[in-house]
């Protein structure tokens, strides 16, 4: 007997007040922070919505940056890098994965504004690796199992029916 699944109309993060704490196992986070005021308040919510290790899904678009610095959409409000993409998510998290993903293109690495043509592709990137070749980045983060120490067990998978039919298996 699955729950009702409850949709909310708002902006972020505002709109994730009324979702008590430790209550959400996964945030999926796809192509958001680039286009919000305050990204890091917004990592806060999902830190605090999140259940003790509950998981945030994330991507941004990797330096989207014109000559200027400033990304040319008008949607986003903010450029990421590997580093800045990093120090936000470290914040409030612990990076489990971080994958390069890239459609058709590049930015070529380091300070030139030349976009490469590149194979669609999904890769692993080592987090001391500086230099990548990546359209967007992709991180899987952790909330800390230990900041949940006080926060009571709820199970999510079993149904009171299959707890109570698997005994104490």
């Amino acid at each position: 007997a699955g729950e009702a699944i409850t949709f909310r109309l708002g902006m972020l993060p505002e709109s994730l007040a009324s979702v008590p704490d430790n209550s959400v196992d996964h945030v999926l986070c796809f192509e958001t922070l680039e286009h919000v005021e305050d990204p890091v308040r917004l990592l806060a919510e999902f830190q605090r919505i999140l259940t003790p290790g509950g998981r945030l899904t994330c991507s941004v678009p990797h330096d989207w940056s014109d000559e200027t610095g400033r990304d040319p959409n008008p949607f986003h409000f903010h450029v990421y890098d590997k580093a800045r993409f990093l120090s936000e998510l470290g914040r409030y998290f612990d990076l489990e994965r971080l994958v390069a993903q890239t459609a058709d293109r590049v930015k070529q690495p380091g300070d030139a504004c030349i976009w490469l043509k590149r194979p669609r592709s999904l890769s692993d990137i080592p987090v001391d690796r500086d230099e990548i070749e990546a359209e967007w980045l992709l991180a899987v983060a952790t909330k800390s199992p230990l900041d949940g120490w006080q926060v009571p067990y709820r199970e999510n998978a079993f149904s009171p029916d299959e707890q109570w039919e698997a005994g104490n298996a």
